[in-house]
């Protein structure tokens, strides 16, 4: 851990004179010893407990995941991390629009994906640490500094560079958007399609079908997702957008849903423009406009939600009409428009 701890203060000084290639390099010497350490830990896996337990007691006061060499080692990391945050800022410089262009940021690009990945090596010895610390003490014991094992979940679980963090989700949901008509298109070409129900289309009331189409889009402005759901048949499909592989029954429904929740919520307000239907065949179409924020970004988008009804009144089939990249650029501030994926892939 000596050695680790050298080679952070060598990329925490590289770091302060911007010379990220430099740090990058002694950052990846400290990852190969956490490789290495979080490997060799597991040599504790071929002891046996009565063989062990008398050690341990001897060894009170001593600790790998919970020593000062670990606290300070993860500390560097971070102020690392803060360093390259401040110099992007002062560059006006997004990690969004360096994960969207490695190639025109290959420096910074690298020095991020060389942090990401000693994170990634620092995580794996603390899970490493705390599935032996049950293993050997149970989860309900104190370690041998005293503190409760089940408190070392989160030490590899919270991320340890925030901003980092949060421009992968950014970056996760806009590229999302971005190529939502490809969503899911690789699977279906694999899979054997699904036979055509002869029930459908049938004739539906059309005050039924009002009835639900209003409660879709009212489930939607209060979140609720199982009146939502309720809304479907047990084979009920939702394309999100046409073309792209339909979230298929309640279990798949649910996940759409909640994606839905975790990109808009908690505030959601639903315009409904227009509604045209045809009870004879227990079609609907809805022209809808939804205000509603992204990360605090306020967000207006419109388009048009089609129904397909079963004889029961129940929603069988929903797509909607929309062009993502649209939505993509209302979620992106103007300074990281330029970072928004494009749809031409």
């Amino acid at each position: 851990m000596f050695i680790v701890l050298g080679a952070l203060a060598s990329a925490e000084t590289s770091t302060e004179k911007q010379n990220y290639a430099q740090a990058a390099m002694a950052i990846e010497k400290a990852t190969k010893i956490m490789t290495y350490l979080s490997g060799a830990i597991m040599i504790l896996e071929t002891l046996v407990l009565a063989d062990y337990h008398p050690l341990r007691v001897r060894l009170r006061d001593a600790s790998g995941a919970q020593s000062r060499q670990i606290a300070d080692a993860m500390a560097a990391c971070r102020r690392i991390g803060t360093q390259l945050s401040t110099d992007m800022q002062r560059r006006e410089l997004s990690f969004l629009t360096m994960y969207q262009a490695p190639d025109v940021h290959p420096t910074e690009h690298a020095f991020a994906e060389a942090l990401t990945t000693l994170e990634h090596r620092c995580a794996l010895f603390l899970f490493n640490h705390y599935k032996l610390a049950t293993r050997i003490l149970g989860s309900g014991s104190l370690g041998s500094l005293g503190v409760e094992v089940g408190t070392l979940v989160n030490r590899f679980v919270e991320p340890m560079h925030p901003a980092l963090d949060q421009a992968r989700y950014r970056y996760n949901v806009f590229t999302s958007f971005a190529y939502g008509r490809h969503a899911g298109t690789m699977v279906s070409e694999l899979e054997r399609a699904d036979p055509v129900s002869s029930r459908l289309p049938a004739a539906v009331d059309e005050n039924r079908i009002r009835e639900v189409t209003s409660v879709y889009f009212a489930a939607m402005e209060t979140m609720d997702i199982d009146r939502w759901v309720a809304l479907f048949s047990k084979s009920g499909t939702v394309e999100s957008p046409i073309g792209s592989r339909p979230f298929r029954g309640h279990a798949g429904l649910r996940v759409m849903f909640r994606n839905f929740m975790k990109a808009f919520a908690p505030s959601v307000v639903v315009t409904v423009r227009a509604v045209r239907i045809d009870a004879p065949r227990g079609y609907a179409e809805v022209d809808w406009q939804i205000d509603t924020s992204h990360q605090k970004m306020p967000i207006t988008y419109a388009g048009t939600e089609c129904f397909q009804f079963t004889a029961a009144g129940e929603s069988h089939t929903s797509s909607y009409t929309m062009t993502p990249k649209k939505l993509l650029c209302k979620c992106c501030p103007r300074n990281e428009r330029r970072a928004c994926p494009s749809q031409k892939t």
